[in-house]
C-alpha cells in the first residue's frame, strides 16, 4: 500500500548541507512533494517528498529552533 498522506507509512530522513537545492532538483524532476520546503520552529529546515513506491523521504537540516520555541526549554537543554 502507498503511503497517500503523511500519517501513514515509511518516512526516511536524510541530514544534508543544503535542502533548498535538493528541493529545487526533485521538483524540476517531477518527483511528488507532500510537504513544501519549510523552517519548522523546532529548528529544522526540510521538506517531504515521495518515491515512486509512496516511501516519504524528509530531506533535512538542522537550524536553530525559533525564540519562541527555545524559550520553553533551560538553555543547556538546546542544541549548540
Amino acid at each position: 500500500q502507498r503511503a497517500q498522506d503523511l500519517d501513514a507509512g515509511m518516512l526516511i530522513s536524510f541530514e544534508v548541507d543544503d535542502p533548498d537545492a535538493i528541493y529545487a532538483r526533485l521538483q524540476a524532476a517531477g518527483v511528488k512533494i507532500l510537504r513544501t520546503l519549510r523552517d519548522e520552529d523546532f529548528g529544522q529546515r526540510h521538506f517531504i517528498a515521495a518515491d515512486p513506491n509512496g516511501v516519504m523521504i524528509d530531506v533535512i537540516k538542522p537550524i536553530p529552533p525559533s525564540a519562541e520555541y527555545a524559550a520553553q526549554y533551560a538553555p543547556e537543554a538546546l542544541p549548540t
